[in-house]
């Protein structure tokens, strides 16, 4: 990020987990995170996908831009579903 800066490219980070912070107000524990949870785990799950959202609006507004969509994508599953959704754009 910081190369990128210095030679003229605006840059931006997308935190997932920021974001999740400030939208969800229940508690965060363990059990928020167990992939058992289904119902938080569809929770989890939109608020990735909306911060995704979010990234691809703020490079759509500019002409030139790289952006970090930071975030835990640690299966191939959830990998190709945020392929999908850029692809679908």
């Amino acid at each position: 990020q910081a190369f990128l800066r210095w030679i003229g490219v605006e840059t931006k980070v997308f935190n997932v987990g920021q974001y999740r912070r400030q939208k969800e107000k229940q508690d965060q524990d363990a059990q928020y995170f167990d992939v058992g949870n289904a119902s938080a785990s569809s929770s989890r799950e939109a608020l990735a996908f909306e911060v995704l959202d979010s990234l691809m609006r703020w490079l759509d507004a500019r002409p030139q831009g790289a952006a970090i969509f930071d975030a835990t994508n640690s299966t191939v599953e959830r990998r190709r579903r945020v392929q999908e959704r850029i692809l679908e754009r």
